[in-house]
């Protein structure tokens, strides 16, 4: 029903109104009678109205100062004025506030039914226009969007590789992102779940709205690579890309432990460093699936890491992969995006040992190897794991070992 207020600084006409108008054949309801513009404002200001009925001259606040002040704050009403003979000439400045009609009092109870019903059909003609533009909005925000995603895949899987057409079908559908980094999510798949399609469906969507629910302050597109993967690039503000990197890490630390928590799901994740350009997408995708990648090697020799969070199988994975190189706390934070300080303690808190301690027992593990297997030189094996000088190396197995290189050597011989 449509909703109705009247005004009226005299009793009767209120009265008169609401009494002898047959408001339900009109398929109205009287919210309120009020005797007072002020009073009036305040009320459409507090609730939602269709339709004023309104006295043209009151005092202290007029109809038409009413009608300028409901305009001023953007309230959409439909206003009708009641008016007097001698008042006509004066209702016609009313005409800049789209006032919907005029009727005198004389004969109001018959002329306000044929006015509310011009007010009804101006409202309904008003809402057919609003649900016809956002239809219209919707179709091009669908078509924009299912045009980002079709370009993002097709840059991926190299479909379209030329550089000016996708910079220029970036444009034209809205995707705007400077800098971004892509964030790729491999799920793995429960047994469960692997044979019932719709259930992992619906399990999937879930995941796609954990991942809009951990950036929802961000520029975010989201794109389904497969039924066991997802893509998701995430705008970065240029003037402070290692801050928006670090940040952008712990949500995505956040939203992998909150999708183990919520649905069992382990997610093996890759982030790419930041990109400038959609001709870049490519490359990203590749960075990411490589840092992905790391999660899913060495699973013996870190047997237990499935029970650490996202941050810290990234730590073990990012050493396992690059143990053999120069490798440091400050190293491994910067290509994980987040602070030094703040990845060794949580390491520490949550694995129960350094980063450094970690880095240490894993080279040893792998020169323990070494020994057992080759006959390589000790040099030559501190070198092989990451070692610049043999005597430090000798020193840390010796350490962790209780031995040197070469009395183990020959206290476990091939």
């Amino acid at each position: 029903m449509y909703r109705v207020v009247l005004v009226d600084d005299e009793p009767l006409i209120r009265t008169g109104l609401a009494s002898f108008v047959d408001w339900e054949s009109l398929n109205c309801m009287i919210l309120q009678e009020i005797e007072s513009g002020q009073e009036a404002l305040d009320y459409l200001l507090e609730n939602e109205v269709d339709i004023l009925i309104c006295d043209i001259k009151m005092p202290h606040m007029s109809g038409l100062q009413l009608a300028e002040a409901l305009r001023s704050q953007n309230i959409n009403v439909k206003i009708i004025f009641l008016t007097a003979f001698s008042e006509f000439s004066y209702a016609q400045k009313a005409i800049q506030y789209q006032v919907v009609d005029y009727v005198v009092k004389t004969n109001y109870i018959e002329k306000i039914p044929v006015s509310v019903e011009k007010a009804i059909k101006e409202i309904e003609t008003e809402r057919e226009l609003r649900a016809t533009h956002n239809e219209m909005q919707n179709r091009i925000n669908n078509g924009e969007k299912n045009l980002r995603e079709k370009l993002i895949l097709d840059v991926i899987n190299e479909i379209l590789t030329d550089p000016q057409k996708i910079e220029d079908t970036a444009q034209s559908s809205g995707l705007d992102f400077k800098w971004y980094t892509l964030i790729l999510f491999n799920l793995e798949q429960r047994e469960n779940l692997a044979d019932n399609a719709v259930k992992f469906d619906k399990t999937l969507r879930k995941v796609q709205d954990f991942i809009s629910l951990a950036y929802q302050d961000r520029k975010l597109i989201t794109v389904l690579l497969s039924r066991s993967a997802i893509i998701s690039l995430v705008c970065v503000d240029n003037m402070r890309i290692e801050h928006d990197c670090g940040m952008i890490t712990d949500e995505t630390n956040r939203v992998a432990e909150l999708i183990e928590a919520s649905l069992g799901l382990r997610l093996n994740i890759g982030i790419s460093s930041p990109y400038n350009g959609f001709t870049e997408l490519r490359n990203a995708y590749n960075e990411a699936q490589a840092m992905s990648m790391r999660c899913l090697t060495d699973k013996d020799e870190a047997e237990e890491s499935h029970t650490y969070t996202f941050l810290v199988r990234k730590v073990i994975s990012y050493i396992q992969a690059n143990y053999t190189e120069k490798l440091n706390v400050s190293m491994i934070a910067k290509q994980l995006h987040v602070s030094k300080s703040y990845l060794g303690n949580m390491y520490k808190k949550e694995v129960g040992e350094s980063i450094v301690d970690t880095i240490a027992k894993y080279r040893i593990d792998k020169a323990v190897e070494l020994l057992q297997d080759t006959l390589m030189h000790i040099s030559e094996i501190s070198a092989d794991v990451g070692f610049d000088d043999p005597a430090y190396f000798t020193n840390v197995f010796t350490k962790y070992k209780g031995i040197s290189p070469t009395a183990y050597r020959n206290k476990y011989p091939r």
